[in-house]
């Protein structure tokens, strides 16, 4: 075999060897991954700004019931 056919050769693994695994994970696994974050992260903001609107308007409703104790300021 001269030396210009070797070069045009191609190199398989032995059929008993595992192939080959990258050590880090593809870049498509990487956006998966922080498209799920986005979406958990979008529905956390929106769970608190309705538990902000929910402990306001509970609040508002303390107060009107109960206002010596929301304002201790305030006599009966």
């Amino acid at each position: 075999m001269d030396m210009s056919n070797q070069r045009h050769q191609k190199s398989y693994p032995p059929a008993n060897e595992a192939p080959a695994t990258p050590e880090f994970p593809s870049a498509r696994y990487f956006q998966i991954h922080f498209e799920h974050l986005e979406g958990q992260l979008q529905e956390t903001r929106h769970s608190l700004a309705n538990l902000q609107q929910q402990v306001s308007e509970l609040y508002l409703r303390l107060t009107a019931l109960t206002p010596d104790l929301t304002n201790p300021e305030v006599k009966k």
